[in-house]
């Protein structure tokens, strides 16, 4: 049964006709405004509470209810409600719902009132969702229906403003099968487990804990179930209260060390929590064997690494115990700082995939290329709120920095987000200045090699000639597939030249750039003849964006044979997908002085592009004289023309909208 959008509705059903629902599945209800009661209570308050009343749904297994504004309740508290067979229970939206089964219709909330009481039997339920329940301050009772909630798996907490606990004491052994625990932005949230539950029996279940934007939470698990959370896979805390992870075992000494294992543990992190200050508030150790995600920023009062030998008070971990066997680490620069001094085996980053490096915040600071070169099996690196100028400066002006070998062979993926300071890579006064002439502004991955070899042994003939040719040795991008620049307010140029010359991008098959509002256009004609393998552009929110590809000065003798003695110009052979959205500025995909030919493209989408006129725009060139080209064109017509060919294909998909500017 599936009720929506009835807006006069007031109730569902009344208590005579469950007996014909007997065969009922589903039941899912949203955005009737009116609805008070799923069940009426008319017939049973005209009986004057006579009778307690039996109510059964023997084979519903969904119950969705979303979005009804004024819902008090399921029904009333005279009846008792079974569902035997019910797995799932979502309930969102229904802002003066104070219990699943209601006992008044007062705008108070009871200061004892609970979500769940001994009137509803769910024996089957495995996975609970309840969120933006305004009114729920808690969501069990002490005394539960026999059998009730014993085979839940799954319980998702959201947006319950006075909620203050999840897990009341005295419920004993009813959790046994719980495995997954989610909880998130609810404010008044004090206590997930409540420090004197006992019994729960939850910790040889529990696999993936995830807590967020609870304000009032100080600390996550109890001493009594944290020691034994062997089964724990993943625990997430984001932008909480915390100020430990484990409360402190009140009943016994101080002098003794506890141990706590978390064998299973795989994924850890902690985000934005500036008021943690240990994970257990006295002695102990920790050991997680099976640790290879790792990601903690904006924890500034806690010790997140130690060293073995320095026995630091309270830190989560030990550099030489956990660093090994990761694969993925987020690293600040405090962390890197401490690193960097320390003395470790050249192999213990050698399992290291993925890795942030976050929160330099000293508009002064220099990006740590050097610590680069511990992370020979680095594949993903991201970079994300810093302060760096560029990304190639060298820590210090000593000579055996500048003749250090820093290689990343294996790297596919660059992600710079939020570094609203960063103008370049690396500059022509930068001390890559050894082995590159010029400035060159090019946000890009890039694999850099400064060889202990003086460059006058590698001359060329002439300074420009030895210069290219040790770039071309010395720096590349081989591999990368995917390549994302967010967020660059002051990029200028991504290409300044023909990286063919210098840089190796023939593996790229997928780009994005958003919110960079100083870009004019993404790719010069020399540079989008390099990118064989692109299959997909995403193009959004640069407003002063006018091209995405635009030829600039006179076509090179590669470009000609290239494009032979036509009028016709193929590139990008394997591009399938072109995407620009939100770009008010720009006037076409393509400006240049042939046709444009994309033979494999089969998606176009522009939207909010209020300027675009046309997908290919094509100019006169003068033959005597270098060409200047300027914002007029000789010819524009319809969004697509003969300026523009592309191959049939029967699944090409074109979507235009918000296109102000023209017609077609």
């Amino acid at each position: 049964m599936i009720i929506k959008g009835c807006s006069n509705l007031k109730h569902v059903l009344s208590d005579s006709m469950v007996e014909y629902l007997q065969q009922l599945e589903r039941l899912k209800i949203s955005e009737c405004k009116c609805i008070q009661e799923i069940i009426s209570t008319e017939s049973i308050i005209e009986e004057a509470f006579r009778n307690r009343y039996l109510i059964c749904f023997p084979r519903l297994k969904t119950i969705k209810l979303k979005g009804l504004k004024k819902l008090i309740g399921f029904c009333h508290e005279d009846y008792t409600v079974k569902f035997p067979s019910l797995k799932t229970l979502e309930i969102e939206s229904c802002p003066k719902l104070k219990g699943f089964i209601h006992n008044s219709k007062s705008k108070e909330i009871p200061t004892d009132a609970v979500f769940f009481n001994n009137k509803v039997a769910f024996p089957n339920l495995e996975k609970i969702t309840i969120s933006h329940l305004r009114n729920v301050k808690r969501i069990w009772h002490g005394q539960l229906h026999a059998n009730s909630f014993s085979m839940l798996k799954e319980l998702t907490v959201k947006e319950c403003d006075v909620l203050l606990n999840i897990f009341p004491p005295l419920v004993l052994g009813v959790f046994q099968k719980l495995e997954k625990l989610l909880v998130t932005d609810c404010a008044s949230l004090e206590e997930v487990f409540q420090l004197q539950a006992q019994g729960l029996n939850i910790e040889e279940t529990l696999r993936q804990v995830s807590i967020e934007e609870c304000s009032s939470l100080t600390t996550l698990f109890p001493f009594s179930i944290a020691k034994d959370l062997q089964q724990l896979e993943s625990l997430t805390i984001h932008k909480s209260g915390l100020e430990e992870i484990v409360s402190k075992n009140v009943e016994g000494s101080d002098q003794q060390e506890i141990w706590f294992k978390f064998n299973q543990l795989s994924l850890l992190e902690f985000w934005n929590l500036p008021n943690l200050s240990c994970f257990y508030p006295g002695r102990h150790r920790t050991t997680w064997p099976a640790l290879s995600k790792l990601d903690i920023y904006r924890c500034e009062r806690v010790k997140i690494f130690g060293h073995e030998e320095s026995q630091i008070q309270h830190s989560l971990f030990l550099i030489e115990k956990v660093i090994p066997q990761l694969e993925r680490v987020s690293f600040s620069q405090d962390d890197i700082a401490m690193i960097s001094d320390g003395q470790y085996e050249a192999d213990l980053f050698c399992n290291i995939k993925f890795l942030e490096i976050s929160w330099y915040s000293d508009e002064s600071a220099v990006f740590p290329i050097s610590f680069l070169k511990r992370f020979y099996n680095l594949e993903i690196l991201h970079v994300v709120f810093c302060n760096f100028k560029e990304l190639a400066s060298f820590e210090s002006k000593a000579s055996e920095d500048k003749d250090m070998i820093i290689t990343i062979p294996k790297i596919k993926e660059l992600r710079l987000n939020m570094l609203n300071n960063i103008r370049h890579l690396w500059k022509q006064d930068s001390p890559l200045d050894h082995f590159y002439q010029g400035p060159l502004s090019t946000p890009k991955l890039h694999k850099l090699q400064s060889t202990e070899t003086d460059s006058k042994e590698r001359w060329a003939g002439d300074l420009n000639a030895t210069v290219e040719k040790l770039y071309k040795e010395q720096v590349g991008y081989r591999g990368l597939k995917h390549l994302k620049l967010s967020e660059f307010p002051e990029l200028v140029n991504i290409w300044s030249r023909n990286p063919q010359e210098m840089l190796d991008f023939t593996t790229l098959e997928f780009l994005e750039v958003c919110d960079s509002n100083n870009l004019r256009s993404i790719f010069n004609l020399s540079t989008a003849f390099t990118l064989g393998k692109l299959r997909k552009i995403e193009i959004k929110r640069c407003s002063n964006l006018e091209q995405v590809i635009k030829e600039e000065g006179s076509i090179t003798t590669v470009e000609e044979a290239i494009t032979d003695s036509s009028k016709i110009i193929s590139i990008f052979p394997r591009l399938q997908s072109i995407t620009v959205e939100s770009c008010p500025s720009i006037t076409s995909f393509y400006m240049g002085s042939k046709s444009l030919e994309c033979l494999s493209l089969i998606k176009i989408k522009v939207a909010d592009c209020s300027n675009m006129t046309t997908f290919a725009s094509t100019f006169s060139r003068d033959e005597d004289k270098e060409a200047i080209i300027g914002d007029e064109v000789d010819k524009l017509a319809a969004f697509f023309s003969d300026n523009v060919s592309f191959s049939y294909n029967e699944s090409a998909f074109i979507h235009l909208s918000h296109m102000t500017s023209q017609d077609s």
